[in-house]
């Protein structure tokens, strides 16, 4: 990872622009004026750094469309306790994904709205996640609409997704796959109908045995496949995976604890 800043007089007329790229993935996106560039979790090697200068509030040095890797983010809930998040958008990184509902209280995660307007405050793009306690239709729709009611009464407004986070053997253990599949269909209509863009997290496991995907060929997903020292990648085949949460140990400052760390596409 490299960090970047310019000094002096220097530092009052231009940015400093950069970004690296990584063994077998290619270009991540552009870090600025001392944020860190690198790839954090991945354990793939630096082999190149391309760095612009450009006037003061000129805006970004240039395209990243061909990168494989887009910004890099975490997703959070009130395990994580008290967050800086100057300092996470300090350290690059670009969104959160932000835990909704807490099935342990019945309620809204005791973090979710400072968790929210704290992301933001600093410039973040935000979405939300809920983990799927529904056993039937009904009660997917049911926690599909609780989120749209509150973003709406609260005045937040979403830069990215609204999550469906499907993987609870206590919850959705019993039901088949065409029955797992009737339940994100349900949550996915009322989001979309209340003009949020949905997004499916599961795991490999889920996704590969325990959700009927021929059913759900138009969703994006939020693969759930973390990394090891022998399987540096993904291994699940899809051309929906816009986000990829690749560990669950990362380390951001900022944050006292171990964090999920993600990658959008």
């Amino acid at each position: 990872a490299v960090q970047i800043k310019l000094m002096g007089e220097l530092a009052n007329q231009y940015d400093v622009y950069y970004r690296v790229h990584i063994q077998n993935y290619g270009w991540l996106d552009w870090a600025k004026n001392g944020a860190m560039a690198g790839s954090s979790g991945l354990a793939m090697r630096l082999e190149a750094i391309e760095i612009k200068y450009v006037p003061k509030g000129s805006g970004a040095a240039g395209s990243t469309g061909n990168s494989y890797i887009g910004n890099q983010g975490i997703d959070v809930s009130k395990w994580q306790g008290e967050i800086d998040w100057n300092q996470v958008a300090t350290a690059g990184k670009s969104f959160a994904m932000v835990r909704f509902f807490d099935r342990t209280t019945g309620d809204v995660d005791a973090y979710f709205y400072k968790n929210i307007s704290g992301a933001q405050s600093v410039g973040m793009k935000v979405g939300a996640y809920v983990y799927a306690t529904a056993r039937n239709t009904d009660q997917a729709a049911q926690e599909a609409q609780l989120i749209v009611n509150t973003l709406r009464n609260r005045g937040i407004s979403l830069q990215y997704p609204i999550a469906y986070d499907v993987e609870s053997d206590i919850y959705q253990g019993g039901l088949s796959p065409a029955e797992v599949t009737d339940l994100i269909l349900a949550f996915k209509n009322v989001v979309e109908s209340n003009g949020y863009k949905f997004m499916l997290y599961a795991n490999k496991s889920w996704l590969t045995d325990r959700i009927d995907m021929s059913r759900l060929q138009d969703v994006d997903l939020w693969l759930a496949e973390w990394i090891t020292d022998d399987k540096p990648t993904y291994t699940y085949e899809s051309d929906r995976i816009v986000m990829w949460q690749y560990t669950s140990n990362g380390h951001v400052p900022g944050i006292s604890t171990k964090v999920d760390l993600d990658m959008v596409f």
